[in-house]
C-alpha cells in the first residue's frame, strides 16, 4: 500500500487480482483501478516524482507509472526481494 498526500489517493497492490487500485481517503470509494502483471507485491510511492514503484512476487520486474494511463515494465537483473 502507498500514499499520496497531494490528491489523498491510498494505492493498493491486490495480490490475488491484478488490478492496482486507487482509492480516495475522503470517501473510502475505489476512484481508479489499473490492470497489473499477475502477483502484484509491492508498491512504493515517490512524491517528488508522483510515480508509483509497483513489484512482482513471481518475476523480476517492476512498473513503473506517473498515471494510469502509462505503465511501461522495466526488468531488473537481480531478484527483488
Amino acid at each position: 500500500m502507498a500514499y499520496d498526500s497531494s490528491n489523498g489517493s491510498i494505492f493498493i497492490s491486490n495480490y490475488n487480482s491484478t488490478p492496482l487500485s486507487a482509492v480516495s481517503d475522503n470517501n473510502n470509494t475505489v476512484i481508479a483501478t489499473v490492470p497489473l502483471q499477475k502477483q502484484p507485491q509491492g508498491i512504493a510511492f515517490d512524491s517528488g516524482k508522483s510515480e508509483l514503484f509497483i513489484t512482482y512476487s513471481e518475476s523480476k520486474k517492476v512498473s513503473v507509472t506517473a498515471d494510469s494511463a502509462d505503465m511501461p515494465q522495466v526488468q531488473t537483473g537481480q531478484n527483488l526481494f
